[in-house]
């Protein structure tokens, strides 16, 4: 499909305006659009997700990771799991709290980086039709669909 297709304005169908289906729609796109990045490095979507959460947060638990993630306990388990196995993670004992904490590793962060380049890439191209404003706005309706779900 060329460039000039692709510009062409999507049919009105009814189901566009049911939030669950255009939602489900753009994750199936993301989803794509992440599985061919995560896949440049061998990590599965799941595990690039929690290692996102090991990035941007402290020492964190597997139930923290699961407030931040919306994924199943076993899917952040095994995502985990793959993680310490892959030395891009490791668990340790918190003695403040008394839990075990998943912390991400140096290795961990390089590869951590490189993939957040190419995600920055494939963002900037999926939001480049709109301006700087209405991208605030879109974030910041996101954030009030998703506060309003949860």
């Amino acid at each position: 499909m060329s460039k000039k297709e692709s510009a062409q304005p999507l049919p009105t169908l009814p189901m566009r305006e049911i939030l669950s289906y255009r939602v489900s729609v753009l994750h199936a796109l993301l989803t794509r659009k992440l599985s061919s990045i995560s896949s440049t490095s061998t990590l599965t979507t799941n595990q690039w997700k929690v290692l996102s959460v090991l990035y941007f947060w402290p020492p964190i638990t597997a139930v923290g990771v699961s407030e931040v993630v919306v994924l199943d306990k076993a899917a952040i388990s095994r995502a985990i799991g793959s993680l310490v196995k892959l030395k891009l993670a490791e668990r340790r004992h918190d003695a403040e709290s008394n839990s075990t904490v998943v912390v991400i590793t140096p290795a961990g962060r390089k590869l951590y980086g490189k993939i957040q380049e190419d995600i920055e890439s494939m963002q900037h191209d999926a939001l480049s039709r709109l301006s700087s404003s209405k991208q605030a706005q879109l974030f910041e309706a996101l954030d009030r669909i998703e506060q309003a779900l949860r």
